[in-house]
């Protein structure tokens, strides 16, 4: 199971029923509420990210979306270069030709066993070109929209020398 820190908020239900295409579909609307999410289990506490279909601990259905906080740390990144368009719907096709882009994976204040995936953004939003993330960096994450999607965004934290 995982741990889990502090109380935590539930923003909806997973409606698993609906399979993949629905629980993308929910997991987008709640996004667009500008909170990144990642799921818990009602049964057992476990938190999880990707979203799954049941708890990987507990292999329950009874699911929620879990508001992940706004603050995390960095756990790793990497540097994206485009080096021309790309025919996919993922990170790159959505950034256009405003690279190269930071991927970075960070672990929510509350969520010791838990890692997001988040683009690095500036603290207006837009892509960051040239901060240089450091493990355990702090962070600030929220949504953004990419491309006409909602995505997990974080940018360094006041503190943070973004070199």
């Amino acid at each position: 199971m995982n741990e889990t820190t502090a109380e935590v908020t539930v923003l909806g239900l997973c409606d698993a029923e609906k399979g993949t295409a629905g629980m993308a579909a929910q997991y987008g609307e709640i996004l667009a509420g500008g909170r990144a999410v990642l799921q818990g289990c009602a049964r057992c506490g476990a938190a999880a990210f990707p979203p799954r279909l049941r708890c990987r601990s507990c292999s329950s259905d009874d699911l929620q979306w879990w508001d992940a906080g706004d603050t995390a740390k960095v756990t790793s990144w990497a540097r994206v270069a485009l080096n021309g368009p790309t025919e996919t719907a993922s990170v790159p096709r959505r950034v256009g030709k405003d690279g190269p882009y930071t991927t970075v994976v960070v672990q929510p204040e509350s969520f010791a066993d838990v890692r997001l995936l988040c683009l690095l953004v500036t603290a207006d939003g837009g892509i960051e070109h040239d901060a240089v993330p450091t493990s355990n960096d702090r962070v600030t994450v929220r949504t953004a929209s990419l491309g006409g999607s909602m995505v997990p965004v974080c940018s360094l934290g006041p503190n943070e020398d973004p070199r």
